[in-house]
Parts: C-alpha cells; structure tokens; sequence
C-alpha cells in the first residue's frame, strides 16, 4: 500500500474522517459519534415512551397546549433531518476534496491544485458560506495524521487560456523572471515574460502576486541592484 503524505499537520485535532488509501482511490469514513448521540437524544425525545408523546395522548387535541406540543415534536424532526441531510453533504464534500486533491497527499512535494470554495459551491449547488459551514472545524486522519478539511482549499489565479496555478506555482514563476533579469522590469515586462514561458497572466494578477509575497516593485528591485553594485565596487 502506498504511503501517503500529508502537510499542515495538527495532531491535537480529533478527526471526523478517516481515509484510507485502496488501490489507487481513496475510502473515506465518517466519525459519527456526536452527531449520532445528538441523533439517538432527539428520536428518544419522540418516541412513544417519551415526555412529549405521553402529554400529546393526555391531552386534548381541541386543547391549545396540544398545538405546542405538536409543534415542538415537529421541530425536534426537522432538527433531525438536518443532521441526516449536513452528515450526507459533508460526506461528499469531503470525497471530492480528496479525490481532487489526491496528487497533493500521495507526493510531498506537491502543494494543493488551486480549489476556491466559491468553485466547490458552484459544483454542489450550494452557497459559498454553506460549504464554509461544513468545513469548519472539521478534520480528517490520513495514515495516522490529522489534516484541516481548510487545508484541502487553496487559492490560486486562472490564466487567460483557462489553466488555473496556485499562487506558489506563479510565485515561482516570477521569481524565476526576476532572478534573472539585468534591469529590473515593471509589472507589465514580466507578464509579457510569462506569457512567452506559456503563462497567460495579466500585469494586475503578476501585481497581486508580487504583493502576496512581498516581492518589491521595479524601482524598490532597481534600488536594491544599485546599492549591490555600488557595495561590490561597480
């Protein structure tokens, strides 16, 4: 069985999932053991022999405290239907971000594919702030480590031919340009230099970048080069 590699570790949070890699897919389980015992406590709170049911038999059903009664019964499987239908969404929420991330656990020297939540809520049909809320505080054990659910999200720009790159692969990139240029280039060279490397990238996305990773700008880039020169005796 091939051995898995996980980054951003925090082995103080208790998993909710567990992934195990067979053949060449991974199989996810679920830890059920909050939401069950929430579960078990709610159908116990309606069920025949309960509080609830016994009073909605004594009393009246013309009585007013009847109506109460069979609104709080409602609401109890309402509640419990949303922990049924949120167990049923993070399950396949948690499937697709590991399946789509799944070159990212197996190599270590991978980052996570550009993934936005936004992306994720578009493909499920959802809001971005539901697939917030199902991620939150959720983890997941892989080979003995426990990674955040968050960790599987990773931001990234989309290039004008449809590629998208995370912003370590376009800070690479652009180091690249710089660290070999002999005048320093605005903005605007260097996205003309990745677009000759094949990365289709506006001045404005190569700025958030630079800025992202506290890259200086070309008269900050060319100052630095003067002072070098000037200490090296040039």
């Amino acid at each position: 069985e091939e051995a898995v590699h996980v980054k951003s570790v925090n082995r103080s949070v208790e998993a909710d999932f567990q992934a195990r890699l067979v053949g060449d897919r991974f199989t996810i389980s679920m830890n059920n053991k909050v939401s069950q015992y929430i579960l078990d406590t709610l159908r116990k709170s309606v069920d025949p022999n309960s509080h609830l049911s016994r009073s909605m038999d004594r009393v009246s059903k013309s009585d007013p405290y009847f109506q109460k009664l069979v609104e709080d019964r409602k609401k109890v499987l309402q509640c419990m239907d949303m922990i049924q239908l949120r167990r049923k969404q993070q399950y396949k929420l948690v499937s697709y971000l590991v399946e789509y991330q799944k070159e990212f656990l197996l190599d270590p020297e991978k980052t996570p594919k550009p993934l936005l939540m936004k992306e994720v809520a578009e493909k499920f049909g959802m809001s971005e702030s539901s697939i917030s809320r199902l991620a939150s505080r959720k983890a997941i054990e892989i080979d003995g480590t426990v990674l955040s659910i968050r960790t599987f999200f990773s931001l990234g720009v989309r290039t004008d031919d449809g590629n998208r790159l995370s912003y370590e692969e376009m800070n690479k990139a652009v180091n690249s340009l710089i660290n070999s240029e002999e005048v320093a280039q605005n903005d605007s060279d260097l996205a003309k230099g990745l677009k000759e490397a094949g990365i289709n990238v506006s001045e404005n996305q190569v700025k958030n970048i630079r800025e992202q990773f506290g890259i200086p700008d070309r008269n900050e880039r060319q100052e630095i080069n003067s002072s070098r020169q000037q200490s090296l005796g040039f």
